[in-house]
């Protein structure tokens, strides 16, 4: 996860640069790194805690509500 992090950091840096014909690719791989993020942490939480376990870690009523 920290190496999604670091290229993640390194492509908001790139993106700083005015040549379009960086920025448009980058700007797709930017969408793509952060749905990517918040997959891992929410695929790292089902892990850990378990599935019995996962609606109260997300803070999610149970489903026979």
């Amino acid at each position: 996860m920290s190496l999604l992090t670091l290229t993640l950091m390194l492509v908001n840096g790139l993106l700083l640069v005015s040549t379009l014909g960086i920025v448009y690719p980058l700007s797709i791989l930017y969408a793509m790194g952060r749905v990517s993020l918040w997959a891992t942490f929410f695929c790292y939480c089902g892990a850990v805690f378990g599935f019995l376990n996962y609606g109260k870690v997300m803070n999610t009523p149970p489903p026979w509500y």
